[in-house]
């Protein structure tokens, strides 16, 4: 959808614009003010999607690039083993919230249900210039950061842990962390993580994207960053001598988010590397 305005460049553009009309002869002339068409982003919406055979709850959500906290809090999932085929299911097109408004609602008090600032609510559902859009009964949509629904837990069954289902998501293997590092010790019962020896400073990279879900020193492993990936996987790269990145950040696959150090308990330069997926430990080289 198109919208006529006369943009900020407009009146720079103007000054060179060469034609010029006359309100009447003989009268000054003025110069032309172009208006330029901008294209609207379209506001975020919800979707339909019947589940196929094949569907999982994680393809479902790369399908809409949205998270599969998003997929299963607005279609009453619990778990990723809940989808059945011919499931019509609800998908905003954001990580969001879609949310029914009820009598003596606000902005304000259904932003902090969701722990969201009014203004984003006002801005997916075009507030300011549709105010209709927010009545009693009215759909509207709640952005939700993450897919971080309060009081909401999406539980992974044994079987999505056991099966590489990233795969079928990023289309690729995880990144090793770093770049022409070597694997000095691999994942195993007694060591829940994969060790990738390299220079002292060598970038740390992030193995997928995602959003950080925490930085910062912890025992043992020292200095620390793990980034939670949109489809349930957490990494995390322990041992760095510095970090690049804040918490609540979003990343992009391999981008440098800390630096190789020797904190925390170490015999020498390396990334301790761990995965786990709802708190479970599993091997990054098999995603």
């Amino acid at each position: 959808m198109l919208a006529l305005a006369a943009v900020p460049e407009a009146r720079a553009m103007a000054a060179s614009v060469a034609h010029v009309v006359a309100d009447e002869p003989g009268t000054s002339l003025r110069p032309v003010r172009p208006l330029f068409t901008v294209p609207r982003a379209d506001p975020p919406r919800v979707v339909t999607h019947v589940v196929a055979p094949d569907d999982t709850i994680f393809t479902v959500a790369d399908t809409y690039h949205v998270t599969p906290q998003t997929v299963a809090y607005n279609n009453g999932l619990t778990d990723t083993s809940a989808l059945k085929p011919g499931q019509v299911l609800a998908i905003p097109t954001i990580d969001a919230a879609v949310y029914e408004v009820r009598d003596g609602d606000t902005p304000v008090t259904v932003g902090q249900r969701f722990g969201v600032d009014a203004r984003q609510i006002a801005d997916a559902n075009r507030l300011l210039y549709e105010p209709d859009n927010f009545v009693t009964g009215a759909t509207i949509i709640v952005p939700v950061a993450d897919g971080r629904f309060p009081n909401f837990r999406l539980h992974v069954t044994e079987a999505a842990r056991a099966a590489p289902f990233a795969r079928s998501l990023t289309r690729a293997h995880l990144l090793l962390p770093v770049n022409g590092g070597v694997i000095t010790q691999r994942f195993s019962s007694f060591h829940t993580a994969v060790d990738v020896a390299g220079p002292y400073g060598a970038p740390v990279l992030a193995s997928e994207a995602g959003t950080v879900a925490a930085v910062g020193y912890v025992n043992t492993g020292g200095l620390r960053v793990c980034i939670r990936h949109d489809w349930g996987l957490q990494t995390c790269y322990y041992h760095l001598s510095i970090t690049r990145v804040s918490e609540g950040e979003r990343v992009g696959r391999g981008q440098i988010v800390a630096a190789i150090g020797l904190t925390g308990v170490t015999t020498g330069p390396h990334v301790h590397w761990e995965a786990s997926i709802e708190g479970a430990y599993v091997d990054p080289l098999s995603y």
